[in-house]
């Protein structure tokens, strides 16, 4: 037994000066994977809130949540209604951009908290400050809105949305053109 001593120390001090010749020329190995997300994936809904609101940032002042970009936002029968609403002779009840409730903006900051969010519905308060100093002091008051949205072919679509002036869009845009609620989505 005497023999092997040796043999086995030379050899842990052989591997020893080895791994420390190697050790620092040795370049680290990682990899990186990125799954797709799964079906069914949709992202926050203050996420999604907060991509809407980064188009009010005083960059994008061509942008309008209405029109062609509707169903990108709104949820298929809102769009329906907003169309509704915009035919005809006379000015709808839409006015203004129910997004920021007003005609015209410069730079807005939005503040978003969630209430409540499960896989089919959220709703969310949006606090919204125009930071433009051209506007008046009146105008750069804080605004409150609550959204209520819904899941869209796994996508967050706004609902409705209570603003300082209209209690509820989708209500708004109902009885304007005096349709009942059950047949909303018959409009």
């Amino acid at each position: 037994m005497k023999r092997y001593i040796p043999v086995i120390a030379g050899s842990v001090i052989l591997l020893g000066v080895a791994a420390a010749i190697t050790w620092p020329f040795e370049k680290p190995v990682s990899y990186s994977v990125t799954l797709p997300p799964p079906d069914g994936y949709k992202p926050g809904a203050a996420a999604f809130l907060d991509s809407l609101y980064a188009h009010y940032n005083g960059k994008d002042q061509d942008f309008s949540p209405l029109g062609d970009q509707a169903s990108k936002w709104f949820d298929p029968d809102l769009v329906d209604l907003m169309k509704i609403d915009g035919t005809g002779p006379e000015v709808g009840a839409l006015d203004s951009d129910p997004v920021c409730d007003c005609q015209d903006y410069g730079r807005l900051s939005a503040q978003v908290t969630v209430l409540t969010a499960d896989h089919a519905h959220a709703r969310a308060i949006v606090v919204v400050t125009e930071t433009d100093p051209q506007f008046d002091v009146e105008g750069r008051k804080p605004r409150t809105f609550t959204y209520d949205l819904i899941d869209v072919n796994h996508q967050w679509r706004i609902h409705d949305i209570a603003t300082p002036s209209t209690a509820s869009l989708r209500q708004l845009l109902l009885n304007q053109h005096q349709i009942p609620a059950a047949d909303a989505s018959k409009a």
